[in-house]
């Protein structure tokens, strides 16, 4: 069955919510997960805003609108998607060391006032038919940022993170600043990175070649 309701709380002292077979189906508008096990939930609602949650593993699909993180989101490892667009007011954190916090949509994936609403060793942005767009960003390990349709653009005000793949459509690439050692950028478009590392190594990441129509780098 399905729990119903405009604010949907799900709580759980220990133990799982759901499971990776059989996620959890509800329809809410506003939804809050807590559980000291890992959460696996299906929210069909046209809009899906995501208030405080806490989890060990945090899995949220809304297949069929919006996801907006309006509370603050921790877990170890925290999957987010959307068959619409995802909207990040808030703050995502994975709390383990090699944590990875992955945020896809079927539309555009943006963030909220230009400051960072990340933080995990890893981070991956993905786009399947719209533009990822963000203001700062940082990760211990890697950053991805993936817009996968004809026409889309990946950008953002600054990126801090040791490793950054970067990979979009004909609108291009554009990166405000980097402190990265090591960028991949591939795009039909045109791709400007301005880099404060002196070090920058371009096309290395993954063993990938960079391409675009103009590549300026600085």
């Amino acid at each position: 069955g399905t729990i119903s309701g405009s604010t949907v709380s799900l709580n759980s002292q220990q133990g799982y919510i759901g499971s990776e077979l059989n996620f959890l189906q509800v329809n809410a508008t506003n939804l809050f997960v807590k559980t000291s096990g890992n959460a696996f939930v299906n929210d069909s609602a046209q809009t899906v805003n995501v208030g405080e949650s806490f989890a060990n593993g945090l899995f949220i699909y809304a297949p069929n609108g919006n996801l907006n993180v309006r509370g603050p989101i921790t877990g170890g490892y925290v999957v987010l998607q959307s068959g619409a667009s995802v909207n990040l007011f808030n703050t995502v954190t994975s709390m383990v060391g090699d944590g990875q916090v992955t945020i896809r949509s079927a539309a555009n994936i943006t963030m909220d006032n230009g400051l960072s609403k990340i933080s995990s060793a890893n981070s991956i942005l993905s786009s399947i038919a719209g533009s990822v767009t963000v203001g700062s960003l940082s990760a211990v390990e890697t950053i991805t940022l993936s817009a996968e349709s004809q026409n889309s653009r990946v950008s953002a005000q600054l990126l801090n993170a040791p490793r950054i793949g970067l990979f979009a459509g004909s609108g291009g690439v554009s990166i405000t600043s980097t402190t990265a050692d090591h960028v991949i950028a591939s795009t039909t478009g045109d791709v400007s990175i301005v880099s404060t590392n002196a070090n920058l190594e371009v096309g290395t990441f993954a063993h990938l070649p960079s391409a675009g129509r103009n590549i300026q780098i600085t």
